[in-house]
Formats: structure tokens, C-alpha cells, sequence
């Protein structure tokens, strides 16, 4: 009797491989996005193990009497043991139903910041952004967090819904320059950045207000004047994609210094001091 259930056991694994694997060959031939693909062999896989693992456990259960007496001698062990692998697991399904956030989605949680590249049963995967780099480049590394702590850390997601965020930028000019003349290169600057496609991100909040409260009056770019002690500080208000966010300053700031060096009279202000002699 233990004899044929080892083998039937076997054959369900043996099975439950071979149809993973058929289901892999199918998913890549006729799958295209390569986000659909990825999601489809990560269901397929996770529901074909859930699958089996309830069959053998059937078989074998059988010798002790019933299902509900096996599961009485080990979840109490199993809960105790393997409460953060069962937390985790309850975080996957947490992330696959409500989906805070899913692959190809920038995110920071407990001041982590990266790109999603991975979510499998027990963690997600994130290719690190920032860190000891600046204005969220790349860090080349890859960080492994458990799913479980969906559950207690706050998910700053950059990209659901809405695919843009607000940027700014700083300029600041002395007290004595031109500041209308400056102000109106930094507004035509700042044209460039107009949405493209005003409509399309109209819809796109229009689709992602059925979920959420999220309201803009105004998408375009803005220029905000403020004097503070040490000059004329303009704030650049911008939108752009959250992954061209160093190219954007980079661009704007190589034209604002082209600009500005043509204009006698507007200059960039710096940290100074003066000193007084009798």
C-alpha cells in the first residue's frame, strides 16, 4: 500500500512538470508582452504546485484517518515554525489580488527605492534606485524584500494609475537681477515639458479616478517666484516620466546657464559675504 502511494506521488509530480513545462512552450509561442508571459508562467507554476501538493497530501492523509486529523498534527508545528513564510505568503496573495504594486512598477517602501523585476511566493525583487546615487539613477543592485512587510510599511508607488510624476527644479538669481527677463526664459524653457498628449493623460486620470481621489486642475508646467535672503528663487514645476528624471534636470539646466550667460543683467546667485573695512 505505501509502495503505490510513492509511486503515485511521483507520477503526480512527474504530471504536474510535464504540464508546466507544455503550458511554458505555449505561453512563449503565442505571448507576445513580456510582462503578460512573465505573469502567466509565475500563475501557472504557483497554482500546478498548490495543485499537487493538495493531492499528495490527500493520498497520504488517508493512512491517518482523515485530511482533518493530518492537518490537526502539524499546523499547530507549521504555524509556529514557518509563521513568516505563512505571513509572506499571505503578503503574495495580498500583492497578486490588490496590487499595490506589480512588475515594471517603481516603488519605495521602508526607504528602498527600485524597479520591480520579481514577485514569487515568499518576495519581491527590486533593481535599486538612488541610494548613493543621485536624482534615482540606477545602483546596479538587486534587493530582495519579504512580502510580508506589505503588511506593515507604507508602498510609495511612482507609476500606478497615473504614469507621471511632479518634478522641480530650483533657480536661483540675485536680488538686483532682471527677474521678469528671467522668469519668462525659464517659462519658455519649461514648454518643452508641456504633456504632449493632453488628452491621453486626461483619460488616463479619468480611468484612474474610478479607484482613487486624484484631481489636477493644471497639467502644464509652471514657473513660482519666491525672494528669500540670499536672492530671487524660481521653482520649475514640471511632469515627466519617473524614470527620465535626471535627463529632464540635466537638459533644463544646460539651457538655463546657455541662456542666462547671454543676459548681462540676470545672474546666478552663490553664497557670498562681505566684509566692511574703516
Amino acid at each position: 500500500l505505501t509502495t503505490h502511494k510513492i509511486i503515485i506521488s511521483l507520477t503526480t509530480i512527474v504530471i504536474t512538470v510535464l504540464i508546466y513545462f507544455i503550458l511554458r512552450t505555449i505561453f512563449s509561442k503565442y505571448i507576445k508582452d513580456k510582462k503578460i508571459r512573465y505573469t502567466s508562467f509565475k500563475i501557472s507554476r504557483y497554482i500546478l504546485t498548490i495543485l499537487s501538493i493538495l493531492l499528495i497530501v490527500s493520498i497520504w492523509a488517508k493512512s491517518l484517518g482523515s485530511l482533518a486529523t493530518f492537518l490537526g498534527l502539524v499546523s499547530a508545528g507549521i504555524t509556529f515554525a514557518l509563521k513568516d513564510v505563512i505571513t509572506s505568503i499571505a503578503g503574495w496573495l495580498y500583492i497578486i489580488i490588490k496590487r499595490p504594486f506589480s512588475i515594471g512598477d517603481r516603488i519605495e517602501i521602508k526607504k528602498i527605492k527600485g524597479d520591480i523585476i520579481d514577485i514569487s511566493l515568499l518576495r519581491f525583487s527590486l533593481l535599486e534606485v538612488e541610494n548613493w546615487i543621485k536624482d534615482e539613477q540606477s545602483t546596479g543592485r538587486i534587493v530582495h524584500i519579504p512580502n510580508n512587510i506589505v503588511f506593515n510599511e507604507a508602498v510609495m508607488n511612482y507609476t500606478e494609475g497615473f504614469t507621471f510624476i511632479w518634478n522641480e527644479i530650483n533657480v536661483l538669481i540675485t536680488l538686483n537681477s532682471n527677474w521678469e527677463k528671467a522668469k519668462y526664459i525659464l517659462e519658455d524653457l519649461l514648454k518643452h515639458y508641456k504633456p504632449q498628449n493632453n488628452e491621453k493623460i486626461k483619460k488616463e486620470l479619468k480611468k484612474t479616478n474610478k479607484k482613487y481621489l486624484i484631481s489636477y486642475r493644471n497639467l502644464t508646467p509652471i514657473v513660482y517666484m519666491d525672494v528669500i535672503d540670499s536672492g530671487i528663487k524660481f521653482t520649475l514645476r514640471y511632469l515627466i516620466n519617473p524614470w527620465e528624471r535626471r535627463k529632464s534636470k540635466n537638459d533644463l539646466w544646460e539651457q538655463i546657464i546657455k541662456r542666462f550667460s547671454q543676459e548681462r543683467d540676470i545672474n546666478l546667485a552663490y553664497k557670498t559675504f562681505t566684509v566692511y573695512t574703516k
